[in-house]
């Protein structure tokens, strides 16, 4: 968590939502595959 503070402390807003729009999209898609496996 220290080192995710610190990457957030330093990165641009602009940045920063890049990081969350790809990790929202990865988690879907992990959730999509996840429903199709099961």
């Amino acid at each position: 968590m220290c080192a995710t503070a610190v990457i957030a402390n330093k990165a641009t807003p602009k940045a920063l939502n890049r990081m969350t729009g790809v990790i929202l999209v990865v988690l879907g898609i992990v959730i999509m595959l996840f429903n199709v496996l099961t």
